[in-house]
């Protein structure tokens, strides 16, 4: 789908895409308008959300962006089931003036979602989906300290047990999919970066989720963007 440029008086322009209000501001380069005006820009993740979100589900995403896929889970469950961590702190008031302008409302968390609770330096890079724990090809502007959570920690403390999983965090997939135990998910959707892991660790991701009863499924996957699925697991708590 095309994004389209919409004025809006409170906060300028924004896109529309997939039904998402995008605000435009200085957190939006020049390479990732182009994206969005192409209508690309996350576009394999919004398909799978589209076809494989069901409305009983309960989302965890690490790595929110912009806040765009998480307001696109939000449309079709409730916010309070869409939690969401950014470890990039420019980026939080971007995903809030998004949210508020779709009129949802998901549990954000400013900070990383790792396998144990640390303190991590974060590549800053001028395009903030280049910005990772793992140091980018693309030149870094600067680098931060940032806080992260344990992974087991944190879904312990939600109300309702998360089943579907969404990771886009720059090359650091492959150490998390194969250091957490993912109890209680059903539902992986991942973004994989060849270019930072290479082929050997790109399969890694891979096998680490296959052992553990996952299968990808290819009608919704593309080259970059896995979608696995596993046979339903309790999520009585």
């Amino acid at each position: 789908m095309t994004g389209q440029t919409e004025p809006n008086s409170a906060t300028g322009d924004h896109l529309v895409l997939s039904g998402v209000k995008v605000p435009l501001g200085p957190h939006i380069t020049p390479e990732i308008l182009r994206n969005l005006r192409a209508g690309t820009y996350e576009r394999p993740e919004a398909r799978v959300i589209r076809e494989r979100l069901d409305s009983s589900d309960v989302v965890v995403e690490i790595g929110g962006g912009i806040g765009y896929t998480s307001a696109l889970c939000a449309k079709r469950v409730d916010s309070a089931d869409v939690h969401v961590y950014e470890a990039d702190p420019r980026l939080e008031n971007p995903i809030r003036e998004l949210y508020r302008l779709n009129r949802v409302s998901p549990d954000l968390h400013m900070c990383g979602l790792g396998l144990r609770e640390e303190s991590r330096e974060l590549h800053v890079a001028a395009d903030f989906w280049e910005s990772s724990f793992v140091r980018p090809k693309a030149a870094v502007s600067s680098r931060i300290s940032v806080q992260v959570r344990a992974f087991d920690s944190e879904i312990a403390s939600y109300p309702r047990c998360p089943n579907f999983l969404i990771v886009d965090i720059e090359g650091g997939e492959y150490e998390f999919c194969r250091g957490v135990s993912l109890d209680g998910f059903d539902k992986v959707l991942c973004e994989v970066h060849p270019q930072m892991l290479g082929r050997r660790r790109l399969w890694g991701v891979r096998r680490a989720l296959e052992k553990r009863g996952f299968r990808r499924d290819e009608a919704c996957s593309t080259s970059k963007v896995w979608y696995f699925q596993r046979a339903v697991a309790s999520r009585a708590r």
